[in-house]
């Protein structure tokens, strides 16, 4: 559930969020998912940072089974790594987060850290599980690698795919609308 109204299927963009930064009006958060596979980055795509060689990270997301799953995609892979049940799994086809705003207006979105672990009202929901419960998306680092990954509310952390596992963390960071 979002609020009161049901999650919304697989691929559909999640409602948008009313706080306008107190303008009164609602925020406008101009970020798009984009169809790519085989290690495609598209223009714009949202960069979390850099591995340790240099190569940028991305925040990306894919199936896996019955769940749309927030993951990495690092430049010059021809996947996307996705955390899922103890693993770090590899797709090919995928979905990259992309800023689809105008620069002169401001991006409208933000990372900001999980303190205390509260979830933001003004959190971007970035996939959801098999049981249609949100997964939002977290930025972090693994072994001083940058990385993407899904923050799942109930566990109270983010999981992220690092060396062919999947790795949890308390420490990260959370998308959000400004």
């Amino acid at each position: 559930m979002y609020g009161n109204q049901p999650y919304p299927q697989p691929g559909a963009q999640p409602p948008p969020y009313g706080g306008g930064g107190g303008s009164g009006k609602p925020a406008q958060v101009c970020l798009s998912w984009v169809p790519a596979s085989n290690g495609q980055v598209p223009p714009r795509a949202v960069q979390v940072g850099t591995q340790s060689d240099g190569s940028p990270v991305y925040v990306s997301r894919a199936r896996h089974g019955n769940e749309l799953i927030p993951a990495k995609l690092v430049q010059g892979h021809g996947h996307v790594c996705l955390p899922y049940g103890g693993k770090e799994h590899l797709v090919q086809q995928y979905e990259v987060l992309c800023d689809s705003g105008m620069p002169c207006f401001g991006c409208g979105w933000a990372w900001a850290p999980c303190q205390g672990f509260n979830v933001p009202p003004n959190a971007i929901i970035g996939g959801h599980t098999d049981r249609n419960e949100p997964l939002y998306i977290g930025k972090g680092f693994v072994n001083g690698d940058a990385a993407a990954g899904k923050v799942y509310s109930p566990h109270q952390c983010a999981y992220f795919s690092w060396g062919g596992a999947e790795h949890s963390s308390k420490q990260f960071e959370i998308l959000v609308a400004m």
